[in-house]
């Protein structure tokens, strides 16, 4: 038996349902009796998602077969119930090619008795009417909200058939489950929809086999390996039919470390295959879905009708929603839809959190003053992981300034000092992440990063202290005396105390923290340059341990410099 011949007795077991390409894929080389492993390195993933696709298939053979089906008795399992699926396999193939060529049956000079082989092969290398993969799209019968969101989307794809539409946001924003939710909905405009994730970085190369595969509704392995060629036959796919493509978690692509948008060593051919969908003309829609804005998708003020985006925020008072109706109502909710700016994921965590831990009761979760917690780490974590070295500084001056400022602000605080496109790359940058706000040319932090950003520069200032490495301090203000004094007053309550608390239980006595500080001065006396902060920032802890600054702040009058934040608190 070949493997075309298995591939269409399978398809006939599943009784309508599809295999994606990957399953498709995963059937054709555990008939070759290849190891996960393998299977892996040839498609270009990691062996414990193709681990994990396998066992999924498996459950999904067993239900369609009525029979156990493993990896290792797949072909016997096949080869048994042959004769069972010879007659559905057969009347398909019929009927599609009488809808697809009806000379080849009407005419019976067209017949040979090589009828059944070439009706199996046609069942695998030619497009039903209309076939759906939704690949690992989530479930969206629970949505909240959206409603304004989605109608414009829904009028870019439909009457204006954008060909390239970018669906952005921070983590947990629910990027994912807003383009699912518009693909249900659009769905009946569309021939062909096909839903893949990138979380797993594929190979352009790869990526592209299976959705020509599924497009083109032909075995992987009979198609071009190489870039370009795939990159031909995908257009012609989207020009031939009505196609709609989803490509989740687009930000796997992209290169971390640096300012938003560029791709990863490898992966350029992404920019290129993005760039041809959006300028080619053809009649199908690509939806991307990323925390990062990619370099070749336009802005949302662009004027080009055929390269679209959108920037998902959180949910306002539909968000309630989300809470148990006990909770929803509470008065107490609203701060925390504020303060987590309506964000699906991190308001799920809370309210778990608020049964769990403070059965239910909002007002005592609010009173712990600890907001930034488990997933919602993580989640900003993986984000700030990726910022450039500027893009961070940005984040910890906004966390210092505690308000809105502008970019020459921003660009004043920062030592040394950067030009004003590079400060206004890196601000640009953030907010495409979605990282910071902007109100009236001023940008800030949202509350709960704000939280967060403090807490990692304590957790800095501490370390520098600790292990008597001054550099942080160098380069960052616990205390601005040039701010207003309800703003010092604020820096002084978050930050300074907090961190000066932090040590005192570290060190154990007021004594020892002011000989661990004095020594960080002394240190300081042979730097006869770039001090930056790191002195102002030692008195000013010296001022909060209560110690006597006379002899410390006259110490080193000639150290004070532009940035030195010398003035006690």
């Amino acid at each position: 038996m070949t493997i075309e011949n298995a591939i269409a007795i399978v398809d006939a077991a599943l009784e309508g349902k599809r295999l994606s390409n990957i399953q498709e894929q995963l059937i054709r080389q555990t008939w070759e009796g290849k190891t996960y492993q393998e299977i892996a390195e040839k498609c270009g993933y990691d062996a414990s998602y193709i681990r994990d696709v396998g066992y999924r298939l498996w459950k999904m053979l067993t239900n369609g077969f009525g029979e156990r089906v493993t990896k290792h008795n797949l072909q016997v399992v096949v080869r048994s119930h042959a004769k069972r699926f010879q007659g559905n396999v057969v009347s398909h193939s019929i009927s599609h090619l009488i809808a697809t060529n009806p000379l080849s049956i009407i005419n019976p000079h067209n017949a040979n008795s090589h009828n059944s082989e070439f009706i199996s092969d046609k069942l695998v290398n030619e497009a039903n009417v209309k076939r759906y993969d939704w690949g690992n799209a989530i479930d969206t019968s629970i949505f909240y909200g959206r409603t304004e969101e989605l109608a414009q989307v829904k009028n870019w794809v439909i009457n204006e058939q954008c060909r390239l539409l970018g669906v952005f946001g921070i983590g947990g924003i629910g990027k994912t489950a807003f383009s699912t939710k518009l693909a249900e909905q659009v769905q009946g405009k569309f021939t062909l929809i096909a839903w893949r994730s990138l979380r797993n970085v594929p190979k352009v190369e790869v990526m592209l086999a299976e959705l020509v595969g599924f497009l083109k509704n032909q075995a992987i392995s009979t198609l071009p390996q190489d870039f370009g060629s795939l990159l031909l036959m995908f257009i012609q796919a989207l020009q031939q039919s009505r196609c709609l493509i989803v490509l989740d978690n687009v930000e796997s692509i992209l290169r971390s470390g640096e300012k938003a948008g560029h791709y990863s060593e490898g992966y350029e051919g992404y920019g290129e295959l993005f760039r041809e969908i959006g300028q080619v003309r053809h009649q199908s829609c690509v939806i991307l879905t990323s925390r990062e804005k990619p370099s070749d998708v336009l802005p949302p003020d662009s004027s080009d009708r055929m390269i679209r985006s959108i920037q998902l925020t959180g949910l306002k008072d539909e968000a309630r929603q989300m809470f148990r109706e006990e909770l929803a109502v509470a008065p107490e909710t609203h701060k925390l839809i504020d303060f987590y700016r309506g964000n699906p994921l991190m308001l799920t965590v809370v309210s778990r959190s608020i049964y769990s831990m403070f059965d239910g009761d909002v007002r005592e979760f609010l009173d712990q003053d600890a907001n930034v917690f488990g997933d919602i780490r993580n989640l900003i974590d993986q984000q700030y992981s990726r910022l450039s070295d500027l893009e961070q500084q940005v984040m910890y001056w906004l966390a210092i300034e505690r308000e809105p400022i502008t970019t020459e602000n921003l660009r004043q605080d920062i030592v040394p000092l950067v030009s004003k496109s590079q400060i206004l790359e890196s601000v640009t940058s953030l907010r495409w992440r979605s990282l910071i706000e902007k109100s009236n040319n001023n940008f800030t932090l949202q509350p709960v990063l704000m939280e967060y950003m403090t807490e990692r520069l304590i957790d800095m200032a501490y370390q520098a202290i600790t292990e008597r490495n001054p550099q942080f301090l160098m380069s960052y203000a616990l205390v601005q005396h040039r701010a207003e004094d309800y703003i010092r007053e604020t820096q002084i309550h978050y930050i300074l105390q907090p961190l000066t608390n932090r040590l005192l239980a570290h060190y154990g006595s007021i004594v020892i923290l002011q000989r661990e500080l004095h020594g960080l001065l002394e240190s300081l006396r042979d730097r006869q340059t770039a001090i930056g902060y790191a002195q102002g920032n030692i008195i000013n802890l010296l001022r909060a341990s209560q110690t006597d600054l006379t002899k410390s702040f006259c110490r080193f009058p000639e150290q004070v410099t532009e940035h030195s934040d010398m003035q006690m608190v």
